[in-house]
Formats: C-alpha cells, structure tokens, sequence
C-alpha cells in the first residue's frame, strides 16, 4: 500500500510570505510614521499604509491558518499523495492536491465566517461587522473550477494522458454558515473532506506508475515556481 506522501506544512509558501512580507511593511510604515510625526501629512499618510498593511496581513494569517488546518487533515489520508501549495502560472496557486486511484482533486480552501448561500455556481457571503451587513462578492468556486482545469491542461501536456480533475472548495472555519443548492462543486467542511475524496466514485482508476508520473509533475511545477529541491 502506497504511504501518504509527506509534504510540510511549511511548504505553504506562497501564503505564507505574503504574511511575513506585509507584516514587516506594517512595521516599517509605523516605524517611519512616528519618525516623521513633525510632518503630520505624510505622517498620517505612512499611518495609514501601516493600517492597509495590517489588515492585508491579518487576512493573509487567516488564510494561511485555514489551509494549516486543511493540510494537516489531509495528511490523515492512506493510499493518497498530497502535495501543498502548487503555482499556476505565476498569478494564483492550488492550496492542495490529492492523488489517489479514484482521481485527481484540487482543493480551494476557505477560512471564512458569515453566511454563505451557494445557488449553482452562484456564490454569495454576508458578513456582519459592527452591526452592519456586507456582502463579500469573491467566488471560490469559479476559482476551484479554473484551477482544475488550468491542472489538467498542464497534466496533459506533461503525460500526453486526459485525466479528470475534481474541483472541491473546502471551508476551514466552524463559524461559518452555509445554505448550499445545486451545486456541482462540492462545498465541504475540514470533517468531511478525507470521506468526500475516499468515496468518490471513477469510472477509470489511475494506476500507481500513472499516480507517480502525475505527481512528478507536479512537484516539477513547484520547483519552477518556488526553487523548491
């Protein structure tokens, strides 16, 4: 039996950096806001970049806690290879892909609060912040159902083989809400997404060799993207 493939947890990189890399603005814009207090418009400026800079980097932590908490139960999955963190094209990366004889997922996670409504490929969030209600237009799953396809098309240009790849969108908080409807993409919590991926269903089962080609390919992609051994 094949064992599930190790990947660190560090090696969500790209969320990762962002966070440490607006944090350390934050601190520079504090920094040269206090030095540059006697000149009160381009301090209250600086002020304000540091503020942009720390809610950009709270944001960034929350999604990097979420796919922490993806990645580490995915890690529970036997016979599966998992690998973290994959870029696409310099502009977006997958947080996880699982590897499996009964296919190919790709997973966007989520570590959201609010009320989510899903209709379709219909996604709406209402969060409610100091009593008042916004409504957040970002649409994962039309970002899950691109990167499948954006990882099949490079699988096949790689292996010269048609693989389906599934497109899942997992929430990572407990506090979030969801009223789903029709939905071809499966909108999981982080307790049911190993038994989603275990159960599913495949017509065609990909071989351990086909398993191993596909997954060399995908590292291949994370060594390009990250300089990554």
């Amino acid at each position: 039996m094949m064992n599930t493939k190790r990947i660190s947890l560090a090696n969500l990189v790209v969320t990762r950096n962002m966070y440490v890399s607006l944090k350390r603005k934050f601190y520079i814009y504090l920094v040269l806001a206090f030095i540059l207090l006697p000149l009160l418009p381009l301090s209250i400026y600086l002020f304000y970049k540091a503020y942009s800079s720390y809610n950009l980097a709270v944001r960034w932590l929350t999604g990097y806690n979420g796919e922490k908490k993806v990645a580490k139960a995915l890690k529970k999955l036997k016979s599966y290879r998992i690998i973290n963190d994959v870029p696409l094209n310099n502009k977006t990366n997958i947080d996880h892909v699982v590897l499996g004889k009964n296919g190919i997922f790709v997973i966007e996670t989520k570590n959201i609060r609010g009320n989510v409504y899903v209709n379709g490929r219909s996604w709406k969030r209402i969060k409610i912040k100091n009593g008042k209600k916004f409504i957040i237009k970002e649409n994962p799953i039309n970002q899950a159902r691109r990167n499948a396809y954006l990882l099949a098309k490079y699988i096949k240009a790689k292996t010269g083989k048609n693989y389906p790849v599934k497109a899942l969108v997992v929430l990572a908080n407990n506090r979030v809400k969801k009223k789903i409807k029709n939905s071809k993409t499966p909108i999981l919590t982080v307790k049911d997404v190993n038994k989603y991926i275990k159960r599913y269903k495949t017509k065609n089962p990909i071989s351990k060799r086909e398993i191993k080609e596909i997954e060399s390919a995908i590292m291949r992609l994370k060594v390009e993207g990250y300089g990554e051994n």
